[in-house]
């Protein structure tokens, strides 16, 4: 829940710089397919970098994760 909370609030991020934000790196690509799988992220090539893969939030999901967070 706190990395859709971070993407949501950061905006797109690599796997990298997600695992930076206190997300252990092995779980990170588990979490990224995880979110995929929920249509709450995708991946997409970096238009600057070819090499490297941006991981975007998803519009659709946001009010899904917007429940999560309500007490």
């Amino acid at each position: 829940m706190r990395s859709a909370d971070l993407l949501n609030e950061v905006g797109h991020l690599t796997a990298g710089e997600l695992s930076e934000k206190n997300l252990a790196q092995v779980l990170v690509t588990v979490l990224i397919d995880r979110h995929k799988k929920a249509d709450f992220v995708k991946r997409e090539k970096d238009p600057e970098d070819r090499r490297r893969v941006i991981i975007v939030p998803l519009t659709a999901g946001k009010p899904q994760v917007k429940k999560l967070f309500q007490s």
